[in-house]
């Protein structure tokens, strides 16, 4: 096969595979009035066929998910969790964080921008403000992770 035809086959799979989500028999294997949504990853070819890989998924489930992992390890980098959702402008456009990675040491929080698409920016942004940790919102049981450094400090005052 050549690319073009691996290309042109994984469109067609995943426009059919889309359509075979909406069948009512799908939809009642689904339950729940769930949606999903496919997606097609990465795959392999060669000259004899082609290894298609695609993502089934939840957007409601993901966005939950994501939600929950921003507010357990925001304080790893210094932010408070309530910065989920906050949404602010930079640039003369409006930005809703949406996202966290903390493989990402310069830039981990991601923004969606008003358009849907997704930005990177710093912890340290002026807009992100009134959402930094500090010492001195400590309270033991505030929040259900504390880093062990701020166990430390807790401990000796």
């Amino acid at each position: 096969m050549k690319l073009d035809e691996v290309k042109d086959l994984t469109a067609l799979a995943t426009e059919a595979l889309t359509v075979m989500l909406q069948s009512p028999k799908c939809k009642a294997f689904i339950g729940n009035g769930q949606t999903l949504t496919v997606e097609s990853l990465s795959g392999t070819y060669s000259s004899v066929g082609a290894i298609l890989r695609f993502k089934f998924s939840d957007p409601a489930l993901s966005t939950l998910r994501e939600e929950e992992d921003f507010r357990t390890n925001a304080l790893h980098i210094g932010i408070k969790p309530t910065l989920w959702g906050h949404i602010f402008k930079h640039k003369g456009r409006t930005y809703t964080v949406s996202g966290l990675k903390l493989n990402r040491k310069k830039y981990p929080i991601t923004a969606t921008r008003d358009d849907g698409e997704t930005f990177k920016f710093s912890a340290r942004h002026p807009a992100f403000g009134d959402h930094q940790w500090t010492i001195a919102d400590a309270r033991p049981g505030q929040y259900d992770y504390t880093p062990p450094q701020l166990e430390d400090l807790l401990k000796k005052s």
